[in-house]
Order: C-alpha cells, then sequence, then structure tokens
C-alpha cells in the first residue's frame, strides 16, 4: 500500500521536482501540493496524508508554526522537513515542534526517499550532513531519539562498518571476521539502512568522526 503524501513548497518548480521524484518510486503517492502555510494545513485537515513534505523556506516562524499546528490537529500526518536550511537553531526547532525528518535540498534525491521510508517505519530521519554536529547541541531527550537508530547497531554490523571504512571488500571482510561473504552482505544492508547512508565515503566519514579507525 503507497504512502499517500503532500507537498509543499513555495516554489513551483520545486514541487513539481519532489512531486516527480515521489510519484517514480513505487511507495509513495502524492494527493495533493501546497504553496502556503493556511493551504497546506487545509488540505492535510480534509485529505488526512501519511506524510506532508514541506519547505521551511518562508519567513519568521510560519515554518515552525505550521509542524506545530500539524501536529495538533492532523496528529496521524507526519512532517517531513526538505529544506535548503541547514541551521542548528532551525533544526531544532522543528525537531521540537514535531518534524519527525529533515533533509537539506542539496542532498541526492535517492536520500529523500530514504527518509520517507524512514518516517513511514516509525523511525526519526536526520540527514547525517545536520545530524552530527546537531547532536551535541540538542536537549539530552531529543539526542536520544536521534541517535536511536546509530546506538543500535550490533557488535557484528560495527566490525563490518570498520572494514568497509578500511577500504576491504565484501570477501576480504568476510575472510576477516570468518563468516560468509553472504552474511557480510546482510550486515552492511543493515546498518546501512540504521544509518541511512549508502555511499562508501559517508561511511568512512561517520567512522572516523565516532574513532572506529583508531
Amino acid at each position: 500500500m503507497s504512502s499517500r503524501i503532500i507537498v509543499m513548497d513555495v516554489h513551483g518548480i520545486t514541487r513539481a521536482g519532489v512531486c516527480a521524484l515521489l510519484e517514480s518510486a513505487d511507495s509513495f503517492e502524492v494527493v495533493a501540493q501546497a504553496s502556503d502555510r493556511d493551504e497546506t494545513l487545509a488540505l492535510a485537515r480534509s485529505l488526512q496524508p501519511d506524510i506532508v513534505v514541506l519547505a521551511l523556506g518562508f519567513p519568521g516562524r510560519d515554518g515552525i508554526g505550521l509542524i506545530e499546528q500539524l501536529r495538533d490537529k492532523v496528529p496521524n500526518t507526519i512532517p517531513l522537513v526538505l529544506s535548503m536550511h541547514e541551521d542548528d537553531s532551525l533544526v531544532r526547532s522543528a525537531l521540537r515542534a514535531g518534524a519527525r525528518g529533515y533533509v537539506p535540498k542539496r542532498a541526492p534525491a535517492e536520500d529523500l526517499i530514504d527518509a520517507l521510508h524512514a518516517v513511514c517505519r516509525g523511525e526519526m530521519y536526520v540527514h547525517h550532513s545536520v545530524a552530527g554536529h546537531l547532536i551535541t547541541h540538542l536537549d539530552p531527550e531529543l539526542a536520544r531519539t536521534v541517535t536511536e537508530n546509530t546506538a543500535s547497531l550490533t557488535h557484528r554490523e560495527i566490525q563490518v562498518l570498520r572494514n568497509i571504512a578500511l577500504g576491504h571488500t565484501n570477501k576480504e571482510t568476510a575472510e576477516l571476521m570468518s563468516i560468509s561473504a553472504r552474511t557480510v552482505e546482510r550486515h552492511r544492508a543493515s546498518l546501512t539502512s540504521k544509518l541511512c547512508m549508502r555511499r562508501r565515503s559517508e561511511l568512512v566519514m561517520y567512522a572516523r568522526e565516532r574513532g572506529l579507525l583508531d
């Protein structure tokens, strides 16, 4: 069953691009588009979508206020932010207001798809480009939520992650860990899903920042 989505952005070209991306994925259905706060809220209350993908590009607290209204008036709808802004204070405000995901507009298109899948599973998704620095400035409760998936890595997944970051192939990793290449592939798929990272460069940076290569 497809997740029903409303796409909100003040820029028509951006809306069209996001809608085209989502409609190309089998698991999503765009049920409406909106260009401002009032239209978004009215459509959300009427259509009761699963997710609202919204931009935080308009002035003042209008964007944060919209997230709060969606949380209070359409509680079964998940707000996910797609924004050109990566300011820590704005990300924190969006998450505290009720957003379950935050993706920068400069992120690759597939990262938005990953974010949507994550929030559909009930997880919080904060793109790795803003999450690392953000976690150190969050209140403890919100920090625990953001790091939830990272903390759930198993010992084996951490071992696989370290070997990937060190440049070993799946076959080499299997030999080093005395397990099958198929098992390595399974651990790799699981950890990349939990971390919402696909590229080796992202995994290397993640491992380095956490001292896994020391």
